[in-house]
């Protein structure tokens, strides 16, 4: 979609782009936090539970679970996200081939990066910090 590319000679059309995001290049992200969450058999709980082990998956479930709830975690995107997890992905993996053995301090700290990159994306921004850096709706947006 994007600019119409019908009015540009050919050699202009293959490198026309739009300059608005689509949704998909705004919604991806969300998305991927969403499923980097460590709850269930959702990916992060899977990397949780991998590195770390059911107690801490446990732990992180409950905290994801209230930051869901609350809202504090995807804003609108949390009370239908959160249900679909009780539903859908709510018990973590049974079968950890080995779960002896310690993950080692790189997939920890990947880990550690992953639910930390989802929870950034998901915590809304404060008003005031968004309008300093210029990002966000603003003053003269069409549904506020």
């Amino acid at each position: 979609m994007g600019k119409p590319t019908r009015c540009l000679p050919p050699h202009q059309a293959a490198n026309a782009r739009s300059s608005t995001p689509t949704a998909g290049s705004t919604l991806r992200p969300c998305v991927q936090a969403l499923q980097l969450l460590p709850v269930g058999a959702a990916d992060g709980g899977r990397m949780v539970q991998g590195a770390f082990g059911k107690g801490t998956l446990s732990l992180t479930s409950f905290f994801t679970y209230v930051g869901l709830a609350l809202g504090l975690l995807g804003s609108s995107l949390a009370l239908p996200y959160g249900i679909y997890v009780l539903v859908c992905l709510r018990t973590a993996e049974r079968y950890i081939a080995d779960n002896v053995t310690p993950a080692g301090d790189a997939r920890a700290t990947a880990t550690w990066a992953a639910v930390a990159f989802a929870v950034l994306v998901l915590v809304p921004m404060a008003p005031e910090l968004s309008e300093a850096w210029g990002v966000g709706p603003g003053k003269d947006a069409f549904f506020f």
